[in-house]
C-alpha cells in the first residue's frame, strides 16, 4: 500500500513536469530544439549552417563589453568547415570579429578565425572556411563570437530561428563583463545572443580525428 507522501509525490510529478514544460514555451530560448526526425545527409551535400533566421533588423542590439556563446551538442559527429557572423544589411561589416568553436570539458578553442567585413556572403551571414574540424556526437561545444564595435549589431533573441537537426541547444553564456572580452564565456544572462554561426557536414569516413 503507498504511503500519503508517496501518494502526494505521484500527484505532484506530473505537476512540476507540465510547469516545466510552460515555462521553457513561454522563456526565449530553448526554443532552438531539433526537430524529432533523425538527421539524413544526402551523398555529397554542401555544408549546412547551424541556426538559420530570417533578417532581424528590430532584434538587435550594439554588443561591445563581452563575448557571446552560445552551448551545444551534435547528435552525430560532424565536421566544421567554416565560422561566420551575422551581417544585418548584408552590406559589410564594420568591425572584424573574432569567432571560435570551444571545447566544454577543456574549455580550449578547437577552431577559431576572424570573420572580415568582407568575408563572403551567404544567406545574412559571412563567412571564413576553416578546417574542417570534427565535432564529436554527444560532447559540449560552445560558438563564441566577439562584440566589436559599437555599430556591428548583435542578435539579441532572434525570431524565427531554427538549429539544424544534427544539433541540440543547450544555454548561453557571455564572458564576465569586466573580464577580458574574449575567451570562454562563464557569465549567465537572460537574453540570447546568436550573432556567430557555423557551417558544417557529414563526417566521412576519411574524417582525421581531432
Amino acid at each position: 500500500m503507498l504511503t500519503h507522501e508517496k501518494k502526494v509525490a505521484g500527484l505532484l510529478m506530473p505537476l512540476a513536469l507540465a510547469s516545466l514544460l510552460m515555462l521553457a514555451a513561454c522563456g526565449s530560448y530553448p526554443s532552438l530544439l531539433p526537430p524529432t526526425a533523425a538527421p539524413t545527409w544526402l551523398p555529397g551535400a554542401s555544408p549546412r549552417p547551424a541556426i538559420a533566421y530570417p533578417a532581424q533588423s528590430a532584434t538587435t542590439r550594439d554588443f561591445t563589453n563581452a563575448s557571446a556563446g552560445w552551448f551545444f551538442k551534435p547528435v552525430v559527429d560532424i565536421e566544421v568547415t567554416a565560422l561566420g557572423y551575422y551581417d544585418d544589411g548584408q552590406d559589410g561589416l564594420l568591425h572584424a570579429h573574432r569567432s571560435a568553436i570551444f571545447d566544454g570539458a577543456t574549455r580550449r578553442a578547437v577552431v577559431e578565425t576572424t570573420i572580415q567585413p568582407q568575408s563572403p556572403l551567404d544567406g545574412f551571414f559571412r563567412w571564413e572556411p576553416v578546417g574542417p574540424v570534427v565535432l564529436k556526437a554527444g560532447h559540449e561545444y560552445v560558438m563564441v563570437s566577439s562584440g566589436e564595435g559599437p555599430f556591428d549589431p548583435e542578435v539579441l533573441n532572434p525570431k524565427n530561428a531554427s538549429l539544424a537537426p544534427e544539433l541540440l541547444y543547450l544555454r548561453y553564456r557571455e564572458t564576465q563583463e569586466n573580464g577580458p572580452r574574449w575567451g570562454y564565456p562563464v557569465r549567465s544572462a537572460s537574453k540570447v545572443i546568436l550573432s556567430g554561426n557555423f557551417k558544417f557536414k557529414q563526417v566521412t569516413a576519411a574524417s582525421a580525428t581531432p
